[in-house]
């Protein structure tokens, strides 16, 4: 049998900066407990952490993010993204979703997910893609033994993108070399 136990109080959330791109900044407070049990075989989690008051600015999106807020619940091998929120450009995204790991040693094998985020008016910048004003529903879901499954509906408005981003589009994946992943797309 396994027992551990971590418990956090107000862990400055900058703390996890240096382990994004060069230039991004971080900031927050992180609180909470999770405790793994079980066995090696067969672990267990119980628990919650919450994200309060944080920020997050890199130089790979250029409009930062705001009044971002976060709550993770831990019951045995199931996640749940009780919450997400952020504002950007005087719009906000949030987000919620379950995820249930059936396998905590190799979590990836078959697990069972979905998640769901709505934009209102988030303004995003990608200066190697493009930018603009996005709003509407997206949900991303999976089932063992199955592709995921992406379905909703979104609107990019007040865009800009740059041509070097077309070229990047053309590659096929916008990364080169890469063969793109196969996505399920449905209507919601």
């Amino acid at each position: 049998p396994i027992s551990l136990e971590v418990a956090t109080k107000g862990i400055d959330f900058s703390n996890f900066a240096p382990l994004l791109p060069a230039g991004s900044k971080l900031g927050g407070k992180l609180d909470g407990r999770v405790a793994v049990g079980g066995t090696a075989g067969s672990p267990r989690l119980v628990g919650a952490l919450a994200l309060a008051d944080g920020t997050f600015a890199s130089p790979l999106q250029t409009v930062p993010l705001t009044d971002l807020g976060a709550s993770l619940a831990f019951a045995g091998t199931d996640v749940h993204l009780e919450s997400l929120h952020a504002a950007s450009g005087g719009g906000t995204v949030d987000a919620s979703g379950v995820a249930s790991l059936l396998d905590l040693v190799h979590p990836g094998a078959d697990a069972t997910y979905r998640f769901g985020a709505e934009a209102k008016h988030l303004r995003l910048n990608f200066p190697a893609y493009g930018g603009g004003q996005i709003d509407g529903k997206l949900v991303v879901g999976h089932v063992p033994g199955t592709r995921p499954l992406l379905s909703g509906a979104l609107s990019l408005s007040e865009a800009t993108i740059p041509f070097a981003a077309l070229l990047l589009a053309d590659s096929g994946s916008g990364v080169i070399g890469a063969a793109p992943a196969p996505v399920v797309v449905a209507n919601p």
